[in-house]
C-alpha cells in the first residue's frame, strides 16, 4: 500500500528488492510536521510503508524522547512498538535559563546514528533510509555511502538541511505525500 511508487517502470526494478531500514528522528519529524501544517500528525506506520514500496523491509527504528513525569509518550512509543517498530526513547533532562526551566533532548541523535551504522558494517542493509531534515547527519550518511550503501532521505521541504538532501542518493518530499501519512481518527 504505498502513496506513490518511488520507481516508475513497467519492468521489475531490481532495486525493488533491496533490504531497508528506515531511521525515524521522531523529535525532528514532530516539530516539522507542525511547521509543515498546525495539527499534522505522521502515522508512522503509513509513513514507512510508502517509502519502502515493495523492497523488503527489515526493520523500523525510531528514535525519541520522553518526558518521565508524563505517562501519554510512553503510550506512543508502545503504539509503535506494537506495529513492527524498534523503539529507542531517551528521557529528556531538565535545564534552567536565568528565571526560565525547559527540558533538553539529549542522545537521540547519536542512538540513530550509532544503530545505523553498526547495521551498515554488518551489512545488514542495502538501503537506509532517514526521515529526517537534520544535517548532523550528513558525517553518518557519507560513512555509510563508503561502505557501498544507498541514503534516502524523507523529510519535509521546509525542514531539509541543503547538506543533507545533497548528500542523498534521493530526496523523499514528505510534504508530497501528507496527505496519505497522515493519521487519521478512527471512528
Amino acid at each position: 500500500m504505498c502513496c506513490m511508487p518511488l520507481f516508475r517502470s513497467a519492468k521489475v526494478d531490481p532495486r525493488e528488492f533491496h533490504r531497508v531500514m528506515v531511521f525515524i528522528d521522531g523529535s525532528n519529524m514532530i516539530h516539522s510536521s507542525q511547521r509543515f501544517r498546525k495539527g499534522f500528525k505522521i502515522d508512522y506506520k503509513k509513513l514507512v510503508d510508502c517509502l519502502v514500496g515493495n523492497r523488503q523491509l527489515i526493520r523500523p527504528y525510531f528514535f525519541g524522547s520522553y518526558d518521565p513525569n508524563n505517562p501519554v509518550s510512553n503510550k506512543f512509543f508502545d503504539s509503535l512498538r506494537l506495529q513492527g517498530f524498534d523503539v529507542t526513547q531517551r528521557p529528556t533532562r531538565d535545564r534552567q535559563a536565568g528565571e526560565k526551566a525547559y527540558k533538553i533532548e539529549k542522545g537521540v541523535d547519536v542512538s540513530l546514528v550509532t544503530k545505523m551504522l553498526s547495521h551498515a558494517f554488518r551489512n545488514n542493509f542495502d538501503v537506509a533510509i532517514i526521515v529526517s531534515g537534520d544535517s548532523d547527519y550528513v558525517e553518518a550518511v557519507q560513512e555509510v555511502k563508503n561502505l557501498g550503501k544507498r541514503i534516502e532521505i524523507a523529510a519535509f521541504k521546509a525542514s531539509i538541511g541543503k547538506d543533507l538532501k545533497h548528500i542523498a542518493d534521493l530526496f523523499i518530499p514528505i510534504d508530497d505525500i501528507a496527505s496519505s501519512i497522515e493519521l487519521t481518527k478512527e471512528k
